[in-house]
């Protein structure tokens, strides 16, 4: 499937294209991945973009298969640069907080959402 294809449907299609097999979240992940890439230079929005890790993830999902009962299962989240997600570099675009790597919570909340 086209990149287009993918990115631009609403959510609930996305899952539903995901539980029938008719894509993949790896799939999907790519796909969201290379609409980052390609846009990134001229909105200039994200500060990390952790690809291995939303990859993994990804395998992960499709190994696992998709919880029905959760409309995000296996679509790629970004989260805003300002909240605080364990393992992951917190800048709020700042020079100020420019090693701040966070312990907190958010990531618990993150992968329940997941």
């Amino acid at each position: 499937m086209p990149n287009d294809f993918l990115i631009t449907r609403p959510l609930k299609n996305c899952t539903t294209c995901w539980s029938r097999k008719e894509i993949s979240a790896v799939e999907l992940t790519q796909a969201t991945l290379a609409d980052i890439k390609e846009r990134e230079g001229a909105v200039d929005s994200f500060i990390t973009v952790s690809e291995e890790e939303a990859l993994a993830k990804g395998c992960a999902l499709d190994t696992k298969g998709i919880d029905a009962d959760n409309l995000m299962s296996g679509i790629p989240l970004a989260v805003k640069d300002n909240i605080s997600t364990k393992g992951m570099l917190t800048t709020a675009a700042s020079k100020n907080t420019l090693q701040l790597q966070a312990d907190f919570r958010c990531y618990q909340r993150r992968e329940a959402l997941r």
